[in-house]
């Protein structure tokens, strides 16, 4: 059986995959095991895991999206830039 994670550690750790990270993420910096988050999250989660994966997934995609979206207006900004020279 794997160590104990003290409550305030696993608090942390399901905080950063609710706000985005990734599970792997976070399992790798804390040095806890994927199989043991992931058993937190079922019980964590009332929907289930899966709906809590879900939004931070979509979050990340979000972000993704928005970075995205600013480089495409960035670049229509230089591209008018220089067409009224």
């Amino acid at each position: 059986m794997g160590k104990r994670v003290a409550p305030e550690i696993k608090a942390e750790i399901l905080r950063k995959i609710e706000s985005g990270r990734t599970v792997a993420d976070v399992s790798a910096e804390h040095g806890v095991s994927v199989k043991a988050i992931y058993r937190w999250l079922g019980k964590k989660a009332e929907g289930g895991k899966a709906d809590l994966l879900e939004v931070s997934r979509l979050r990340r995609e979000n972000e993704a999206l928005l970075r995205i979206i600013g480089q495409f207006t960035y670049e229509k900004e230089l591209r008018g830039k220089k067409g009224s020279h």
